[in-house]
Protein backbone atom coordinates (compact mmCIF):
# COMPACT_ATOMS: atom_id res chain seq x y z
CA UNK A 1 0.00 0.00 0.00
CA UNK A 2 2.86 2.37 0.89
CA UNK A 3 4.50 1.51 -2.43
CA UNK A 4 1.38 2.59 -4.32
CA UNK A 5 0.07 -0.82 -5.23
CA UNK A 6 -3.68 -1.23 -5.70
CA UNK A 7 -3.95 -4.46 -3.70
CA UNK A 8 -2.14 -7.59 -2.60
CA UNK A 9 -2.64 -11.23 -3.48
CA UNK A 10 -1.57 -13.90 -1.03
CA UNK A 11 -0.53 -17.05 -2.86
CA UNK A 12 -2.11 -20.14 -1.30
CA UNK A 13 -2.05 -22.41 -4.33
CA UNK A 14 -0.01 -24.69 -6.56
CA UNK A 15 2.11 -26.48 -3.99
CA UNK A 16 3.54 -23.46 -2.16
CA UNK A 17 3.81 -23.57 1.66
CA UNK A 18 0.34 -22.20 2.49
CA UNK A 19 -1.14 -24.68 0.04
CA UNK A 20 0.77 -27.65 1.44
CA UNK A 21 -0.31 -26.77 4.97
CA UNK A 22 -3.96 -26.90 3.85
CA UNK A 23 -3.62 -30.47 2.60
CA UNK A 24 -4.15 -33.49 4.84
CA UNK A 25 -1.83 -35.37 2.49
CA UNK A 26 1.17 -33.15 3.25
CA UNK A 27 0.31 -31.56 6.60
CA UNK A 28 0.82 -34.10 9.37
CA UNK A 29 1.38 -31.47 12.07
CA UNK A 30 -0.15 -31.96 15.50
CA UNK A 31 0.26 -28.38 16.72
CA UNK A 32 -1.94 -25.33 16.02
CA UNK A 33 -1.06 -25.52 12.29
CA UNK A 34 -2.41 -29.04 11.75
CA UNK A 35 -5.48 -31.14 12.34
CA UNK A 36 -8.87 -29.78 11.27
CA UNK A 37 -9.53 -27.25 8.51
CA UNK A 38 -9.09 -24.19 10.75
CA UNK A 39 -5.78 -25.55 12.03
CA UNK A 40 -4.48 -26.36 8.57
CA UNK A 41 -5.63 -22.91 7.37
CA UNK A 42 -4.08 -21.05 10.33
CA UNK A 43 -0.88 -20.02 8.51
CA UNK A 44 -2.86 -18.65 5.56
CA UNK A 45 -5.36 -16.86 7.81
CA UNK A 46 -2.53 -15.45 9.94
CA UNK A 47 -1.00 -13.97 6.77
CA UNK A 48 -4.33 -12.49 5.77
CA UNK A 49 -4.98 -11.00 9.21
CA UNK A 50 -1.49 -9.48 9.44
CA UNK A 51 -1.88 -8.02 5.96
CA UNK A 52 -5.29 -6.63 6.85
CA UNK A 53 -3.86 -5.03 10.04
CA UNK A 54 -1.23 -3.18 8.02
CA UNK A 55 -3.59 -1.86 5.33
CA UNK A 56 -6.64 0.35 5.13
CA UNK A 57 -10.08 -1.31 5.26
CA UNK A 58 -10.67 -0.63 1.55
CA UNK A 59 -7.30 -2.05 0.39
CA UNK A 60 -7.90 -5.29 -1.57
CA UNK A 61 -6.50 -8.41 0.12
CA UNK A 62 -7.03 -11.23 -2.36
CA UNK A 63 -6.34 -14.91 -1.82
CA UNK A 64 -5.14 -17.14 -4.65
CA UNK A 65 -6.34 -20.55 -3.57
CA UNK A 66 -5.93 -24.09 -4.78
CA UNK A 67 -9.57 -25.14 -5.04
CA UNK A 68 -8.66 -28.82 -5.33
CA UNK A 69 -5.31 -30.56 -5.52
CA UNK A 70 -6.94 -33.11 -7.86
CA UNK A 71 -5.09 -35.91 -6.08
CA UNK A 72 -8.21 -38.07 -6.03
CA UNK A 73 -7.83 -38.21 -9.82
CA UNK A 74 -4.51 -40.04 -9.46
CA UNK A 75 -5.14 -42.68 -6.87
CA UNK A 76 -8.16 -41.85 -4.77
CA UNK A 77 -6.25 -40.20 -1.96
CA UNK A 78 -7.99 -37.69 0.30
CA UNK A 79 -6.30 -34.48 -0.75
CA UNK A 80 -7.61 -30.91 -0.63
CA UNK A 81 -11.26 -31.10 -1.66
CA UNK A 82 -13.75 -28.73 -3.24
CA UNK A 83 -15.86 -29.02 -0.07
CA UNK A 84 -12.94 -27.76 2.01
CA UNK A 85 -12.46 -24.92 -0.47
CA UNK A 86 -16.08 -23.88 0.01
CA UNK A 87 -15.63 -23.82 3.79
CA UNK A 88 -12.30 -21.98 3.56
CA UNK A 89 -13.80 -19.32 1.27
CA UNK A 90 -16.46 -18.67 3.92
CA UNK A 91 -13.74 -18.34 6.56
CA UNK A 92 -11.71 -16.03 4.30
CA UNK A 93 -14.77 -13.83 3.82
CA UNK A 94 -15.35 -13.71 7.61
CA UNK A 95 -11.71 -12.69 8.12
CA UNK A 96 -11.68 -9.70 5.78
CA UNK A 97 -10.63 -11.29 2.50
CA UNK A 98 -11.68 -9.10 -0.41
CA UNK A 99 -11.78 -11.75 -3.14
CA UNK A 100 -10.63 -15.28 -3.97
CA UNK A 101 -8.89 -16.34 -7.17
CA UNK A 102 -9.19 -20.11 -7.56
CA UNK A 103 -7.01 -22.49 -9.49
CA UNK A 104 -6.48 -26.21 -9.02
CA UNK A 105 -3.68 -28.68 -9.11
CA UNK A 106 -0.53 -28.93 -7.04
CA UNK A 107 3.12 -29.74 -7.44
CA UNK A 108 1.97 -33.35 -7.90
CA UNK A 109 -0.79 -32.52 -10.44
CA UNK A 110 0.59 -29.58 -12.47
CA UNK A 111 -1.55 -30.40 -15.51
CA UNK A 112 -4.45 -28.82 -13.58
CA UNK A 113 -2.52 -25.67 -12.56
CA UNK A 114 -1.71 -24.83 -16.16
CA UNK A 115 -4.19 -27.00 -18.02
CA UNK A 116 -2.64 -28.81 -20.95
CA UNK A 117 -4.15 -28.93 -24.44
CA UNK A 118 -5.92 -32.22 -23.71
CA UNK A 119 -7.78 -30.84 -20.68
CA UNK A 120 -11.38 -29.77 -21.35
CA UNK A 121 -12.21 -26.09 -21.59
CA UNK A 122 -13.47 -24.75 -18.26
CA UNK A 123 -11.96 -27.73 -16.43
CA UNK A 124 -11.82 -25.85 -13.11
CA UNK A 125 -15.27 -24.27 -13.14
CA UNK A 126 -16.71 -27.00 -10.90
CA UNK A 127 -14.87 -25.38 -8.01
CA UNK A 128 -16.11 -21.82 -8.44
CA UNK A 129 -19.60 -23.09 -9.12
CA UNK A 130 -19.60 -24.85 -5.73
CA UNK A 131 -18.20 -21.78 -3.95
CA UNK A 132 -20.73 -19.40 -5.51
CA UNK A 133 -23.64 -21.76 -4.75
CA UNK A 134 -22.54 -21.83 -1.09
CA UNK A 135 -23.48 -18.19 -0.60
CA UNK A 136 -20.00 -16.66 -0.47
CA UNK A 137 -20.51 -12.99 -1.31
CA UNK A 138 -16.97 -11.79 -2.03
CA UNK A 139 -15.85 -11.92 -5.67
CA UNK A 140 -14.59 -15.35 -6.74
CA UNK A 141 -12.96 -16.10 -10.06
CA UNK A 142 -11.34 -19.08 -11.69
CA UNK A 143 -8.04 -19.54 -13.47
CA UNK A 144 -7.38 -22.28 -15.97
CA UNK A 145 -8.48 -22.89 -19.51
CA UNK A 146 -11.36 -20.46 -19.86
CA UNK A 147 -11.59 -20.66 -23.64
CA UNK A 148 -15.22 -19.80 -24.25
CA UNK A 149 -17.44 -16.96 -22.94
CA UNK A 150 -19.97 -19.46 -21.57
CA UNK A 151 -17.50 -20.28 -18.79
Amino acid sequence: MEAGFDGVMIHGANGYLACELLSRVFNKRTDAYGGDLRGRAKYLLDMMRETRKKTSPDFPVILRLMGSDRLSKIGGTDGWSIEETVELCKIVEENGGTAVNITSGSAVTPEWSGPAYYMPSGCNTDITEAVKKSGVKIPVWITGKIMEPVF
